[in-house]
């Protein structure tokens, strides 16, 4: 579509459609797919203690799950604070 990256979330409760500008891969899009749902479901508390997210990528996992290394790039970093504050809310 006109070269723009497009990722999307989707559960049973909504479903929520992400465009990422011409300049981003398919790795950046599942890292934000992974950033955007916690920040959903944390303005949904009947939700968020149901959450489980599904990824079939490894790279995004373990850029997202490694903290012996500083992230390089900000999202990452985003995204591993939005889960942290999921996991405080449990």
């Amino acid at each position: 579509m006109n070269g723009v990256t497009r990722s999307g979330i989707y559960c049973e409760h909504f479903s929520h459609c992400l465009s990422l500008g011409t300049a981003k891969s398919a790795f950046h899009g599942e890292v934000e797919e992974i950033k955007v749902a916690p920040t959903l479901l944390y303005t949904r508390p009947s939700l968020s203690d149901q959450a489980v997210i599904f990824s079939d990528s490894q790279a995004d996992i373990l850029a997202i799950s490694t903290f012996s290394q500083p992230p390089s790039f900000i999202f990452i970093m985003q995204c591993r604070s939005l889960l942290g504050k999921m996991r405080e809310k449990l």
